[in-house]
């Protein structure tokens, strides 16, 4: 019989099967280069050695604020490089427009430096988010701190890993802040939904910022009522200027 942990494990990993998510048994340094490579290729008119570029700039990042805000921008806007001829050209790392051209593949018990997570979520071979599963039986917060233990053992790893999840008695996921003793831990609703590829892409491309807070610059991460009705106001916005809404129509609740 398995263990209560493996079978939460377990069910997690059938959720994310049926949203998309290919399961594979990687042995990745940090990124998956292999796949990372392949997806610069299928996104990009890129060569080896615009690759060899793009790798180099996101190595030599540092694993401070600075590096982990460039890292960041890169994944969002992707990586301006020189070419062989000397012209300046972006290569994006995610086709945020074509979900459907990236790869959504996660893996189990991958072992990183001193850590082994339960689950990695990997974009186009980048490792964007974790997955601690315990017993349903306990509290998510046994995850959670195993994360933010995780952060200071593998800084190369948490350069990349923007969401932290932990499955217990619930879901929940957080920012991953490495310069930081604690966050904000927030609950999606439906809860799985937040790993459905084209809202955790959303998330990562459009609602995971950094901002000055009490003087020290944090991630911020949004709530799923926030997300909603950010979206909504762009969808009625579209609608207006298309035509097909009216101009003052609406009504937003706000709380913390």
């Amino acid at each position: 019989m398995k263990k209560e942990k493996e079978q939460s494990e377990d069910y997690l990993s059938e959720i994310l099967k049926s949203f998309g998510w290919e399961e594979r048994k990687l042995t990745p340094d940090i990124l998956d280069l292999t796949e990372f490579k392949a997806a610069l290729k299928r996104l990009n008119d890129v060569d080896d050695e615009d690759i060899k570029e793009v790798l180099n700039y996101l190595e030599t990042r540092s694993f401070d604020v600075e590096g982990s805000m460039q890292i960041l921008d890169a994944i969002k806007k992707g990586v301006t490089i020189k070419d062989s001829e000397g012209n300046l050209k972006t290569i994006k790392l995610i086709d945020y427009a074509n979900p459907e051209a990236n790869s959504f593949v996660f893996s189990r018990q991958v072992s990183f430096a001193d850590i082994i997570p339960d689950i990695t979520l990997f974009v186009n071979g980048i490792p964007l988010a974790i997955i601690e599963c315990k017993k349903m039986a306990k509290s998510w917060k046994e995850g959670y701190a195993q994360i933010k233990r995780y952060e200071q053992s593998a800084p190369e790893l948490f350069k990349y890993v923007q969401i932290g999840f932990s499955f217990a008695d619930r879901l929940v996921y957080f920012p991953i802040v490495r310069w930081e003793e604690s966050v904000p831990v927030y609950e999606w609703k439906p809860q799985f939904d937040i790993l459905k590829p084209e809202i955790f892409l959303d998330l990562i491309r459009y609602f995971t910022i950094y901002r000055e807070q009490d003087g020290e610059i944090t991630k911020v991460l949004p709530r799923y009522m926030q997300y909603r009705a950010v979206n909504s106001i762009v969808e009625r916005a579209v609608g207006w200027a298309k035509g097909f809404e009216e101009r003052n129509k609406g009504l937003i609740w706000h709380w913390q």
